[in-house]
């Protein structure tokens, strides 16, 4: 991920992860936050958006944007993230 805004990824990870409120358990939380901390970003993101496609979480469809802004970030495509998360 040469030249990507590192602080800046970890922190709209972290910004998701704030914002799912309780629909993550403290494990898938635990799951996506160890990414985070190892600096596999690209990781807790796809970790993220399996976490709410597979057990069918909630996820509110304002932080699609930070989702966006991550993926961007990372030059990662963010189309099959977003089918993902809403359930698509």
């Amino acid at each position: 991920m040469k030249g990507h805004n590192y602080a800046r990824i970890e922190m709209l990870l972290q910004e998701l992860l704030e914002n799912i409120g309780t629909a993550f358990s403290e494990t898938e939380s635990k799951e996506v936050r160890d990414f985070i901390d190892a600096g596999e970003y690209g990781l807790a993101i796809e970790t993220f958006a399996d976490i709410v496609n597979e057990e069918a979480k909630h996820f509110p469809p304002h932080l699609l944007s930070t989702v966006r802004a991550a993926c961007e970030e990372m030059g990662i495509d963010v189309n099959e993230l977003e089918t993902k998360l809403m359930h698509r």
